[in-house]
């Protein structure tokens, strides 16, 4: 079965994140090759004469600044890939062509920077002027936060240095929103982001402290249990002792449910989210805001506990324990309490309590296949804790044939 584009666009993108980049040339040269007689061919056989030298010189014992030189042809073809990724996408007619844009009417800017597959310089120059004009965002966030969309699909670096660029915004809202649109990218792009120093470089100096980006990057944690919550369980996060960023989207959820009868964020936007929260513990951008700083380390963890991601905590299950008996006792614990309690009870020996609240967790589940859905990606951590694999399968099974 042949591979879809994006498919064979995400292979390009993880060999080139471990420097293979003849793996990239085969597709590329397949693109160049429907493409028809473009430049792109003279640009690919260019790079790979280059790589080939680069070996003669490994293999001869010359390996001076050879990874200064890898580095940089990386980056080269990384952004040929980019660039042939969009011509593809437009030669098969995967996403319709844009020309222009009205800049008055905000239907047709939107459009625009939603499908755009090359941002243009006259558009970052509008962009920036309209940040530097510093009146309402009524204009430049749906457009900061369409891009953010596009970017997901397609790596445009200039965008990213421009959404890195208005994290000091005078314009709160306006930098609110780059500080998480740079954050989540960073985090989806981690493979390559080393071959682009020059943009790690800017968000290091951005953020400063990094304080900002700590409160930021804690408030898409606690928002990726949010997207998909019910009104009533909404209802019960709207309170003072919620971060306020969180507030606002939850405020604007249930004003949108009040109006419609449903929140506008579907599935698969709530998918994407948890996706990035559940890697940036192995990114760089979570090295860079919260590092080595035990205090942030902790509050972190204790965040993604909050949404039942416990793997920040299996080396300190004692606190992740002591947590959760609190939440647990508060009469608020959801499904994934009990299931991250139950492993703490698993771990420590205590197999009757484990099952007790392994139980309570099933009980709150719909479906059997919910449950598993929580509990199976725990497995290999339980494993990795002392627990027998026969062990975790016959707790599981246990469960499984029970019904209460």
């Amino acid at each position: 079965m042949s591979l879809s584009l994006s498919e064979q666009h995400n292979i390009i993108e993880r060999a080139l994140g471990e420097r293979m980049l003849n793996h990239a040339f085969i597709f590329l040269r397949q693109w160049a090759k429907e493409l028809g007689d473009t430049p792109f061919n003279d640009r690919i056989r260019s790079l790979e004469q280059n790589y080939s030298s680069l070996f003669d010189y490994y293999l001869s014992g010359d390996d001076t600044d050879r990874n200064f030189i890898h580095d940089e042809m990386t980056t080269s073809v990384y952004r040929l890939s980019d660039e042939m990724y969009a011509a593809m996408r437009l030669h098969r007619k995967e996403i319709p062509e844009v020309i222009g844009y009205d800049r008055t009417n905000s239907g047709s800017a939107l459009h625009y920077f939603y499908y755009c597959q090359n941002i243009r310089e006259e558009d970052l120059d509008w962009l920036y002027e309209l940040e530097r004009q510093n009146e309402d965002s009524n204009m430049l966030v749906p457009i900061m936060s369409t891009l953010a969309t596009n970017m997901r699909e397609l790596f445009q670096e200039n965008v990213l240095q421009m959404l890195i660029d208005f994290i000091d915004s005078s314009n709160h809202l306006t930098a609110s929103q780059a500080m998480l649109f740079s954050i989540i990218l960073l985090a989806q792009y981690d493979l390559r982001i080393d071959f682009f120093p020059h943009l790690q470089n800017a968000f290091v100096e951005k953020i400063g402290d990094g304080e900002e980006a700590f409160n930021m990057l804690s408030a898409l944690i606690r928002t990726s249990r949010t997207v998909l919550l019910k009104k009533e369980e909404l209802e019960d996060l709207d309170r003072e002792d919620t971060p306020e960023e969180v507030r606002k989207i939850v405020r604007d959820q249930l004003e949108e449910i009040k109006k419609t009868g449903e929140s506008s964020i579907n599935t698969e936007e709530a998918e994407y989210v948890r996706a990035i929260v559940s890697i940036i513990p192995d990114t760089w951008v979570y090295e860079i805001i919260v590092g080595e700083d035990e205090k942030r380390q902790s509050i972190i963890e204790k965040t993604y506990l909050t949404i039942g991601y416990m793997d920040l905590m299996w080396d300190r299950i004692d606190e992740a324990e002591d947590w959760l008996v609190e939440k647990l006792r508060s009469g608020e614990a959801n499904i994934n309490d009990y299931i991250n309690y139950g492993h703490c009870c698993f771990v420590k020996g205590d197999r009757m309590m484990a099952y007790e609240n392994y139980r309570q967790a099933k009980s709150m589940c719909k479906t059997n296949q919910e449950f598993l859905d929580l509990f199976r990606p725990d497995r290999k951590a339980l494993v990795n804790k002392g627990i027998l694999l026969d062990d975790v399968y016959l707790m599981e099974d246990q469960l499984l044939r029970r019904t209460y």
